[in-house]
C-alpha cells in the first residue's frame, strides 16, 4: 500500500511541471498569411472591435511588386479564426519616387473609432514619404486623410501606433502619432490630427541632443495634457523616455523623464502603456556595455517609471537572446508581451512578469518543427488582451512562412490535485471550479501517453473527486487543458 500511495504523490509531485506543458495547447493559429492575396509579415499591435480582430501587413497584396517593392494590406478576422477578410491593398508605388495615392508598407497599430479604422503608412503617398489613412471596418471608404513631406515640420515615415482621443464639442476623432524620419532637425516628428476639420498639427520636432525616433515603431500615450514615448536613440546613446506637453495641438515643451546608460537597458523600440502613474515599457537591448573591466552583451528588458520621472527600475533583464519590441498589455498586476528573439528555438516567445518584477514565467515559444515554425515565428509586435484570451501576430513562419495571427488562451489557475485515503483504496480531488480542465492518467510517465481518466467523477458541492479501490501498482493523474 505504501508502495501504490507513493506513486500516486509522484504524479502529484510532477504536475506542475507537466500541466505547463499542456498549456502549450491554448495555442492556436487564427490565421495564416500567404503573402500574394492578403498580405505578409504583420509587424503591428492588433486592434478589436466585438468579436473580430483588426490589423496590417507590411508587404504582399496586388501592390507587392516582388524585390522591388512591399504593397501591404488591411485586413480582419474573427476572433475564432472564421472569416477573414482582406480590407485593403495598397497600390503599388512608383518605384523612382517611391510613391502612390494610398501609401505602402504600414507597420503601425490601427485605431478604431465605431465603423472606422484608422492607420498610418511609412512609405507611398503623394512626397513617397507617407500617409495618415482611414477605412469603414466592411471595407468601404478607404480614404488618404494626409500625405507628409518629409520637409518642414511635419516629418515623414510614420511609424509609431497612433492613439484616439475625442473632442467633445465638436464631437471629433483626434490621432496623435510619431514619424521616424524628417521634421526641421530631422530626428522625427510628434504630431496631432483632428478628423473634424483642423488636419494635421506638428506638435514638436526633436532635437539631435534629445535623442531620435529613426529606426523606431513607438508611438505615444497620453495622460492629461501631456504625450509620453520612447526614443530609441537618446542623449546617453541608448535612448530615453520623454514627455511632451501639448494643449490644443500647440507645441509647448520636452521633458526627458529617463535617459537609459546601457546596463538598465536600452534601444527602446515600443509605445509605453499608463498605469495611473506609473508607465511600463521594453527595451530591445542589443548592444555591448562596459561592466568593470569586461563588456557584457545587453539583451533587452522591462522597465517600469514613474509620470515624474524620479523613480525607475529595471523590473527584468533577458538573458536568452531574448529582444523586446512590442508594447506590453497589463491585466490586474500582470504584464504580458512578446519577444521577437529568444525562447526555445531562437523564435521568439509569448511571457508574463507581476509589475513588482516577480514571477516571470515563459507562456509559450515559438518552436521549430521539420515543416518549419507552423505556429509563427519572431512575433514583433505587443499583444492585446480580451478576456481570458491573448491575441497576436508573427512577422515569419506560419504555413507560408508570411506569418500569423493568433490566440492564446490564459489559464484562469493551476488547479491542483490533491490525495487522500478513502478506506482501502485512494481519493484524487480537486475543485469543481477547474473548468475547462479534464482528467488524465498515464501508467508510465517516461511516455506520453496520457488519456483521458474512465474512473466515475463525483460531485460534492465545490469539490470533484475520483475512488480508486484499489489502488493500482503505477498510475499517474494530471489536470489538462485540451
Amino acid at each position: 500500500m505504501k508502495t501504490q500511495i507513493g506513486n500516486l504523490l509522484v504524479a502529484l509531485a510532477f504536475f506542475s511541471c507537466i500541466y505547463h506543458a499542456a498549456a502549450q495547447n491554448n495555442f492556436t493559429v487564427l490565421h495564416n498569411f500567404n503573402a500574394t492575396t492578403d498580405g505578409a509579415y504583420p509587424v503591428d499591435r492588433l486592434v478589436l472591435s466585438s468579436n473580430r480582430l483588426y490589423g496590417t501587413c507590411l508587404s504582399g497584396g496586388s501592390g507587392y511588386q516582388g524585390y522591388s517593392g512591399t504593397g501591404g494590406t488591411v485586413f480582419g478576422v474573427n476572433t475564432d479564426g472564421t472569416g477573414f477578410t482582406n480590407l485593403h491593398n495598397f497600390s503599388a508605388i512608383n518605384l523612382t519616387y517611391n510613391t502612390n495615392n494610398d501609401g505602402a508598407a504600414p507597420v503601425a497599430g490601427l485605431v478604431v473609432s465605431s465603423n472606422i479604422l484608422y492607420g498610418v503608412a511609412p512609405w507611398g503617398g503623394a512626397h513617397g514619404v507617407g500617409t495618415i489613412f482611414k477605412i469603414k471596418t466592411d471595407s468601404t471608404g478607404f480614404t488618404t486623410l494626409y500625405n507628409f513631406t518629409g520637409i518642414g515640420s511635419d516629418g515623414g515615415e510614420p511609424g509609431g501606433d497612433l492613439i484616439l482621443t475625442h473632442n467633445q464639442v465638436p464631437t471629433n476623432d483626434v490621432l496623435y502619432g510619431t514619424t521616424s524620419y524628417g521634421g526641421t532637425n530631422g530626428q522625427g516628428t510628434v504630431f496631432g490630427f483632428d478628423s473634424g476639420g483642423a488636419g494635421f498639427a506638428p506638435l514638436f520636432d526633436f532635437f539631435p541632443n534629445q535623442g531620435s525616433l529613426i529606426g523606431s515603431h513607438a508611438g505615444v500615450v497620453l495622460v492629461g495634457t501631456a504625450l509620453f514615448g520612447t526614443l530609441p536613440n537618446g542623449s546617453t546613446g541608448y535612448g530615453c523616455v520623454y514627455q511632451v506637453n501639448q494643449v490644443n495641438n500647440t507645441p509647448n515643451s520636452f521633458g526627458d523623464l529617463h535617459d537609459f546608460i546601457g546596463t538598465d537597458g536600452g534601444v527602446p523600440q515600443a509605445s509605453l502603456i499608463a498605469s495611473g502613474n506609473t508607465f511600463y515599457g521594453t527595451t530591445g537591448g542589443g548592444f555591448s556595455v562596459l561592466v568593470g573591466n569586461n563588456y557584457v552583451f545587453q539583451y533587452g528588458s522591462i522597465f517600469r517609471v514613474d509620470i515624474g520621472g524620479i523613480n525607475f527600475t529595471n523590473i527584468h533583464s533577458f538573458t536568452n537572446g531574448e529582444s523586446a519590441v512590442g508594447a506590453l498589455v497589463l491585466s490586474g498586476n500582470t504584464l504580458y508581451g512578446t519577444t521577437q528573439d529568444g525562447g526555445n528555438s531562437g523564435a521568439g516567445s509569448i511571457y508574463k512578469i507581476n509589475t513588482d518584477g516577480t514571477g516571470y514565467a515563459t507562456l509559450f515559444s515559438f518552436t521549430n518543427t521539420s515543416t518549419g515554425y507552423p505556429n509563427g515565428s519572431n512575433p514583433a509586435a505587443g499583444l492585446i488582451l480580451s478576456g481570458n484570451t491573448l491575441y497576436g501576430t508573427t512577422e515569419y513562419g506560419g504555413t507560408n512562412n508570411s506569418g500569423v495571427v493568433f490566440a492564446f488562451s490564459l489559464a484562469s489557475s493551476s488547479p491542483a490535485l490533491s490525495i487522500g485515503m478513502s478506506g482501502t483504496g485512494v481519493t484524487i480531488s480537486w475543485a469543481s471550479s477547474a473548468s475547462g480542465f479534464v482528467l488524465q492518467q498515464n501508467s508510465n510517465l517516461a511516455t506520453t501517453n496520457w488519456i483521458t481518466s474512465g474512473y466515475a467523477i463525483s460531485t460534492n458541492g465545490a469539490v470533484e473527486s475520483i475512488t480508486i479501490m484499489p489502488p493500482p501498482e503505477n498510475l499517474f493523474f494530471r489536470l489538462a487543458h485540451p
